[in-house]
């Protein structure tokens, strides 16, 4: 099973919002701080750091493992190595930690955002492929 997510499709402006941020750093660094790379890297930065509003990201679920791509990044899990799914609103945290007690919780798995239309698709997709030592927590 594979899907994407386009935040900017749910909210288009957003976009210019940020795109408006991004434009006022870019003036701020080359004009107020007269350092025209300034505006340029803080330009840059709002947008990298915005990419999977702007570019979407692709799911993939199947009998290897969760996977999630955005842009050149790609974050990937095989089931054997997870032990915990949250499943949550918006989205599926797999995780390969037991608990959701470290403080490593965060930057551990995959995390499969979902929308409206494929979202108990998705919930039953990674309960079937899971496996049975894997913990499913609502959350």
């Amino acid at each position: 099973m594979s899907w994407s997510v386009r935040p900017y499709q749910q909210a288009p402006n957003k976009r210019w919002v940020i795109l408006a941020v991004a434009l006022v750093a870019l003036a701020f660094g080359a004009f107020v701080f007269k350092a025209p790379i300034l505006g340029v890297v803080g330009f840059v930065v709002i947008l990298a750091s915005t990419v999977d509003f702007w570019i979407g990201s692709s799911y993939k679920v199947d009998r290897r493992g969760a996977t999630s791509r955005t842009g050149l990044s790609v974050s990937s899990i095989a089931w054997e190595d997870v032990k915990r799914v949250v499943i949550g609103p918006t989205a599926v945290k797999v995780s390969p930690l037991e608990d959701g007690s470290s403080r490593l919780d965060e930057f551990r798995g995959v995390l499969l955002k979902t929308n409206a239309e494929n979202r108990e698709q998705v919930v039953e997709a990674v309960r079937k492929l899971g496996g049975s030592n894997v913990r499913i927590v609502e959350g």
